[in-house]
């Protein structure tokens, strides 16, 4: 019969097997108190939980839980650490606590969702990037290529601008070009439209003249013409006159 303190710490395993994303087999054994006390605050401090197990116990939890793949953390003197959440969290946090505190600590294998770890594995899962550190990366690499994608989009857009831009000035430079050169040549046909106009009216004047002359001779010689016409008579007349009186 299992006592009550053996229950209990069945039930514990049991609720830190509940929602774990990956948990990670330690060989303690080299280390001492004080250790594997600095040890198990430092994970607690990042949410990870830490339990010295009891091979026996651990596999009733296992079994209970229905996590056969439990079993294989359980070889030998075993700490657990269980993670929530992030896996690489859980690997990266151990590794480098244990390099960093110089502590003797082994990692030895662990269960990641239902596969099993070998302590190469988890090595190298706690010195892969970040999600964080991947994440950033991806961004400053889209961003490049989005940057690159704009420039080759934009580029003939430039293009036209520059060419049109082009043409605005060439047809300023004409447009100036043409007002400088507009007086000199706008004088001319005003002159020449100002002769034409003056020679048609000296024509019209000396057209007008002559006809008038001609009427006045016209009108003079008939006049002349009744002159000698009606002195003729009066001549015969006086001839006759004196040739009856004699």
């Amino acid at each position: 019969m299992p006592t009550e303190a053996k229950k209990n710490a069945v039930e514990e395993l049991k609720q830190m097997m509940e929602g774990c994303s990956i948990a990670i087999a330690t060989d303690y054994s080299g280390t001492n108190v004080s250790d594997i006390t600095m040890f198990r605050t430092a994970l607690r401090n990042e949410g990870i939980k830490y339990k010295i197990v009891k091979n026996t116990l651990m596999k009733i939890a296992a079994d209970d839980m229905d996590k056969p793949e439990m079993k294989e953390l359980i070889d030998g003197p075993t700490g657990i650490a269980f993670g929530y959440g992030d896996e690489q969290s859980l690997a990266k946090t151990l590794f480098e606590f244990i390099k960093k505190n110089n502590i003797k600590i082994v990692l030895k294998t662990g269960v990641m969702g239902s596969d099993i770890l070998t302590s190469e594995e988890i090595v190298s899962l706690a010195t892969l990037p970040s999600k964080e550190e991947l994440v950033a990366k991806l961004l400053g690499q889209l961003h490049g290529q989005i940057s690159s994608l704009v420039f080759v989009i934009n580029a003939p857009i430039v293009n036209i601008a520059r060419v049109l831009e082009s043409i605005k000035n060439d047809r300023t430079e004409s447009e100036s070009s043409v007002e400088e050169a507009m007086p000199e040549e706008s004088v001319e046909p005003e002159a020449a439209a100002e002769e034409e106009s003056v020679e048609p009216e000296a024509a019209a004047e000396e057209e007008s003249v002559e006809p008038e002359a001609a009427a006045e001779e016209e009108s003079v010689e008939p006049e002349a013409a009744a002159e000698e016409e009606s002195v003729e008579p009066e001549a015969a007349a006086e001839e006759e006159s004196v040739e009856s009186e004699d």
